[in-house]
Order: structure tokens, then sequence, then C-alpha cells
């Protein structure tokens, strides 16, 4: 028997948002260690305001969603071709879960 935690995104099995979490965990990891490698101290400072991710909130995907979004709307040029390709997977794997107000 599957349990259902109800949220107000939507219905999804215990399960499915764990691996969600740690997808979006990795993602992030990766973006996090290619910052640090180009010491990027503008993109760091975003990323740690909403990451690491440790709990399947909704407010925790809005908060990462919306400084992933700032980051790229006001600071674009600085991001390498890997990083643009990342924040753009996150950006878009946060759409697809996350309503925004």
């Amino acid at each position: 028997m599957r349990m259902y935690r109800c949220t107000k995104e939507a219905m999804v099995p215990p399960q499915e948002k764990e691996d969600y979490l740690a997808n979006l965990n990795d993602l992030c990891h990766a973006l996090f260690e290619s910052f640090c490698e180009r010491r990027s101290i503008v993109a760091l400072a975003y990323m740690m305001h909403a990451w690491p991710l440790v709990t399947d909130q909704p407010g925790v995907y809005r908060r990462l969603l919306q400084t992933l979004a700032d980051l790229r709307r006001w600071h674009e040029a600085e991001l390498n071709d890997t990083e643009k390709f990342l924040t753009a997977r996150i950006l878009s794997k946060l759409r697809s879960r996350v309503s925004l107000p």
C-alpha cells in the first residue's frame, strides 16, 4: 500500500519526492562546484541563499527557483555555458513542480 502526502502543489508519492529532491541537490551541487572552481563570488552568494535543500517543502523550492531566476536575470553574462545549462535545467525542473503566486 502506497502512502501519499497531501501538499498544496500536488499529491506526490514519498519516493518520487525523495528522488526529485536528490536530483535537484545533485544538479545544484554541480552548479556550486562550478562556481567554486571559478571563484564566482556573486553566483556563490546567490546559491548559498537557497541551497542546500534539506526538505521537500514548496517554500524551499520557490526560494531556489526565485534565487536562480534572479541570478540569471541580473548576472547571466557572468555564467559560463555549463552554468547556464545547469541553471536552466534546475529552473525547468522547479517550474514543473512549483507554482508561483
